[in-house]
């Protein structure tokens, strides 16, 4: 108590001499404030995007991200063909530690570039991981891409290149699949934000996947019916039963039609997804 009074006497003591003429007291000093370098309005716009919060956005920061053209990012990303060089994706890399993104042409493809810092800012947390950390977050990796033929099939691109790694199914299931488990969506979500995230995919690359993966099946279908079909007709036709025979030939025509014309749509999509993927 003693101390506060001593306090107390002596800013009354300065008051008074600031009011009754006597020595002039020192001007005051605005507090000191710790100071950053401002983000560019880009490199905001792609954590904004990506909805992550503060903490995954130092992180980010912290990768010193880079938004590139085509010709650019294929420079950045120069040579990475193993885990042991870099973390690759087919529009953004990490390379010794700083995160490239990859900038698109085509309008339709614009919000594309969320999806990308997200995916490559999991791999730096990847990267971040302690080992028991990780082992365990393999294990939840591994049990979600059981039976997911669709996730297989999307990295199949990574295989190529011997990269089909836990990294980069951390950064493909956070980023372009729904549904996950409890435990999973949790971690993720410390760091995106997965419905953001995952609404940009759908309306840049992920519909129009979803879109020509039931194409394809819708064709291999008929195709299978086509065949049986012919089959079956063959052997009406050798065994000389030329009125069955006969009988089938409109649908079968019908369904050639109803093929030809869904190969030719699935031409036609899968022509408009490399475009879109190649500007």
């Amino acid at each position: 108590m003693a101390r506060v009074k001593i306090a107390a006497v002596a800013l009354a003591a300065i008051l008074a001499g600031c009011t009754a003429g006597g020595p002039e007291s020192e001007p005051s000093r605005a507090p000191v404030t710790t100071t950053t370098a401002p983000v560019d309005p880009a490199i905001r716009d792609l954590m904004d995007g990506a909805g992550m919060p503060p903490a995954a956005q130092r992180v980010f920061v912290a990768a010193s991200p880079a938004l590139e053209d085509k010709a650019t990012l294929a420079l950045s990303c120069a040579g990475l063909g193993t885990s042991a060089s870099g973390t690759a994706h087919t529009y953004g890399c990490v390379v010794r530690g700083k995160i490239h993104v990859r900038l698109f042409a085509a309008p339709e493809m614009h919000d594309m570039i969320y999806v990308v810092a997200a995916h490559e800012l999991l791999h730096v947390v990847y990267g971040q991981l302690t080992t028991g950390d990780r082992v365990r977050l393999d294990d939840e990796l591994l049990a979600a891409r059981a039976g997911n033929p669709v996730l297989d099939d999307r990295l199949r691109v990574y295989s190529a290149s011997a990269d089909d790694t836990p990294d980069e199914v951390h950064s493909v299931l956070g980023t372009e699949f729904a549904g996950l488990a409890p435990d999973l969506e949790a971690h993720f979500s410390r760091y995106i934000d997965r419905p953001l995230v995952l609404a940009a995919f759908a309306r840049t690359l992920g519909d129009r996947e979803e879109a020509i993966r039931r194409l394809e099946t819708s064709v291999d279908e008929m195709k299978d019916r086509l065949d049986n079909m012919s089959v079956e007709m063959e052997v009406l036709r050798a065994a000389g039963d030329l009125r069955t025979f006969n009988a089938r030939v409109p649908a079968y025509n019908a369904l050639v039609r109803q093929y030809n014309a869904a190969v030719d749509t699935l031409k036609a999509k899968v022509a408009e997804h490399k475009a879109l993927v190649s500007s």
